[in-house]
């Protein structure tokens, strides 16, 4: 072969190579591209769920409150709450709709002077202003005792267990000797495990406290779940600024925290709600640091350690597996669209690892006090949550029908489960053939989950004895004077937080939808994806779980405020708006507003001048993303004028 001929093939060869390999890059860019957008559009659904939910949620607390029946007491403190709920139509109050127009207006007011503090930390004065709120309404409470049936249940089985006195959950411990044994409040330990073993989690957060600051002490249990309120406040702000709060925005998420009467009354509740909610939002925010990670170790271990903290929230209430589950569905999105595949490996052994933590305290209590406790099955609770204990009864909620079936089971588990199973096919064949009724059922247990403005802590606040008989501010606020204003100005929070949480998600669709695959590489928009699929995957999630499942408006306070800081991001939003809008009519023509769309501006807030937000509500003023160096990421574009 010649030395022409030679040459003439290696080129064509050459050429050759290079086209098979434009054609690889091609198919890869090709790939990540349909990735990057399959991640958007399952976003994008999730969200208009979530909006269609909420629009559903703000209509019902404009027309319907849902509020306790009382019971008159013969001593003189305030009612007794039942959990029998009495449905009260408000869409002709006018005090409920004078106050949320009031707090509306103000709520943009504050924020926006507050934009013009520079030297002041609203995050800061926000967590004083909870901690010391939490803790005057505890003082005021002064309770000594605790009624409320888990809480008496699982107290008196903590006393024991840290006495060494297992005896008590032997089967036989109340009948073998009444006069000494029957005085403990609550359930005794094996019957009360037997039903519920899964309960061992909150006994060992009962058993802490006890051993620290003493047998009942009721007022130190409450002090430390103030103070987890207070952590579970910070961790709302954290993930408000990952959701793309400015500082418009964190003025407003500060204010709604600070006039969530709920949230300001949650550690009244003498049971380890709020620190489960806690441990596990935190396990997500430790993870969230992961997904903005650049470094692949750094990220992993992250993440990892993050899904351990969400088991040891499950381990303390159980039903904060739904965020668990959000959360391995918000980094599945997330990579799909960063390409970084790498971190779901971290989340998948983490997530069946916080799965088998959650399970550990049952193992270990049936172990120390060598007892089987039968357990009831899971559809026992879907059972209750279709069920209502009479006519007068309220959809779903609790009642004693919930053991009849262990009754009839005569203690075999197998045929507890059958009869479970038969009863929930009949109960779901007489809603297909009775749409009319279904509805109504279905209504009303949606209305007392999600209309009932003190989520029950007001319920709560009263579950006890109080030291001072409820007198002064405590009396006032739970039977007194302030109880109706107080029950009118959470009625018209919740609409206000609806309403601007619906605006919240819309804002969220609208910069879903610009995003490009291009801005993979971008760490900015991975916080955004992972934090915003995670919330939205929660709050339909709490949803989806509570419609079927046993019915507690408590169970839907986390939901609830999970929504504070798309609120926030609403009001973030409407304010924009209003802003683009007046500088539009108001502009002169040397100083026009620049209108073109931009994913982020990181220009600050000033005082002087319309912020990032007018072009875009999605700006931040303090980017808290990017924590390392790294040759892959690049900075957002912004808008300038």
């Amino acid at each position: 072969m010649s030395t022409a001929q030679s040459n003439h093939t290696i080129i064509t060869n050459s050429k050759s190579n290079s086209k098979t390999e434009k054609n690889g890059v091609d198919n890869r860019k090709r790939v990540r591209h349909v990735s990057s957008d399959l991640s958007r559009i399952l976003l994008i659904m999730a969200l208009v769920m979530q909006a269609l939910v909420i629009l559903a949620f703000l209509l019902m607390s404009l027309i319907w409150t849902s509020v306790f029946e009382r019971l008159d007491t013969t001593d003189g403190t305030p009612q007794y709450f039942t959990e029998h709920v009495i449905y009260e139509r408000r869409y002709s109050s006018i005090s409920t709709m004078l106050i949320g127009i009031t707090a509306t207006i103000l709520f943009f007011v504050f924020a926006s002077l507050l934009q013009r503090a520079h030297r002041v930390n609203i995050r800061n004065v926000a967590l004083i202003f909870i901690t010391v709120v939490q803790i005057l309404w505890i003082a005021a409470l002064n309770m000594t005792a605790y009624t409320y049936p888990d809480p008496s249940s699982l107290g008196g089985a903590a006393i024991e267990l840290n006495a060494g006195n297992l005896d008590y959950f032997t089967p036989n411990y109340c009948t073998d000797n009444p006069t000494e044994n029957c005085h403990i409040p609550g359930i005794l330990g094996f019957e009360y495990f037997n039903y519920y073993p899964f309960q061992a989690g909150p006994l060992l957060w009962f058993m802490m406290i006890y051993k620290l600051f003493g047998p009942y002490n009721i007022i130190a249990f409450q002090v430390v779940n103030a103070f987890i309120v207070t952590g579970l406040a910070a961790i709302l702000w954290y993930f408000g600024k990952a959701l793309g709060l400015n500082k418009f925005g964190q003025n407003a998420i500060a204010l709604l925290m600070m006039t969530c009467a709920p949230l300001l009354m949650f550690a009244t509740f003498v049971y380890p709600n709020a620190v489960g909610f806690t441990f596990t939002l935190a396990g997500v925010a430790l993870a969230l640091r992961g997904i903005k990670a650049h470094r692949l170790w750094t990220s992993c271990v992250l993440i990892f350690g993050g899904f351990i903290l969400c088991g040891v929230g499950i381990l303390l209430k159980s039903t904060f597996v739904i965020l668990l589950m959000a959360a391995v569905i918000a980094i599945v999105v997330t990579v799909l669209f960063s390409h970084r595949f790498w971190q779901f490996i971290p989340a998948a052994v983490g997530s069946v690892l916080a799965m088998q933590i959650s399970k550990m305290p049952a193992k270990w209590l049936a172990g120390i006090t060598h007892q089987h406790f039968m357990d009831m099955p899971m559809t026992s609770w879907i059972r209750l949550g279709l069920t209502r204990a009479d006519e007068d009864g309220t959809p779903g909620w609790f009642s004693l029908r919930v053991f009849d079936p262990v009754t009839q089971a005569n203690g075999n588990y197998d045929v507890h489960a059958m009869i479970l199973e038969e009863d929930i096919k009949q109960r779901i064949a007489f809603f297909v053939h009775n749409p009319a009724d279904a509805f109504t059922f279905f209504r009303m247990k949606l209305l007392s989950e999600w209309t009932e403005p003190s989520f029950m802590t007001s319920l709560y606040s009263r579950a006890g004895d109080s030291g001072s008989q409820f007198r002064g501010i405590a009396g006032a606020v739970l039977g007194g004077s302030a109880e109706k204003p107080l029950e009118h100005f959470e009625d018209a929070m919740q609409s206000i937080t609806y309403a601007f949480a619906l605006i919240g998600v819309i804002g969220f669709i609208t910069t879903t939808v610009r995003l490009r695959s291009t801005m993979a590489n971008d760490h900015v928009q991975h916080v955004r994806i992972f934090s915003r699929t995670f919330f939205s995957a929660s709050f339909l999630g709490g949803v989806i779980c509570f419609t079927f499942w046993e019915a507690k408006s408590v169970y839907t306070l986390p939901f609830f405020l999970m929504l504070l800081p798309v609120a926030a991001y609403g009001m973030q939003v409407t304010y924009a708006w209003g802003a683009h809008i007046w500088h539009a009519r108001h502009a002169s023509p040397v100083r026009a507003v620049n209108t073109e769309p931009s994913e982020f501006n990181f220009e600050r807030n000033t005082t002087d001048s319309v912020s990032a937000e007018i072009t875009n509500p999605d700006a931040l003023e303090e980017v808290d993303v990017p924590v390392e160096s790294s040759a892959d990421s690049r900075t957002a574009p912004s808008t300038t004028r």
